[in-house]
């Protein structure tokens, strides 16, 4: 027998918006007010019935960025029942949980010439205007991070969607 569950598309992609300062990160390639939003909603998330949590990124720095955050929260112990995993795109692979939280890394750098001048996570991680073979598997591996929420999945935001660069924008 084949049980089928259905929701609403809007409790099951969740896009949040966080205002960037506009300063450069002081360390490599992170994003703290993604971090901090992220933390934040997992210190919530302790509260409810221990839903499995996993944060996914581009960007190994970001990855040990987030993961010592949350070693610093005073919910921390609590925290370790929600099974979370801080992971990137490449070891995600045969991970699901519950919740994903995906932090995108980029933002917009003020009173830059280019006003794209942090790194893309589709524009160098992923690039999807190239069609090589080589391609394929930056794709695959893509698809992999996508694909590892149960329930919800939250994308984690700091730049305008209109600033991201790609094929169909004109910019």
């Amino acid at each position: 027998r084949v049980l089928f569950r259905s929701k609403p598309i809007e409790e099951v992609l969740d896009f949040q918006f966080v205002e960037h300062d506009g300063k450069q990160e002081i360390k490599g390639n992170t994003n703290k007010i993604e971090s901090d939003f992220i933390v934040s909603e997992i210190e919530k998330l302790c509260e409810l019935e221990n839903p499995s949590v996993g944060v996914i990124t581009p960007m190994r720095d970001q990855q040990k960025f987030i993961f010592s955050e949350l070693e610093k929260s005073s919910k921390y112990q609590t925290m370790k029942k929600l099974d979370i995993k801080v992971m990137t795109f490449d070891s995600c692979q045969g991970e699901e949980r519950d919740i994903i939280f995906y932090s995108f890394v980029d933002h917009p750098i003020k009173d830059s010439p280019d006003k794209d001048i942090s790194k893309t996570v589709l524009g160098t991680k992923f690039d999807l205007e190239n069609q090589d073979p080589e391609e394929n598997l930056r794709l695959q591996r893509l698809n992999v991070g996508m694909s590892r929420a149960k329930e919800k999945i939250v994308f984690v935001l700091s730049k305008p969607i209109e600033d991201f660069k790609g094929k169909d924008r004109k910019s």
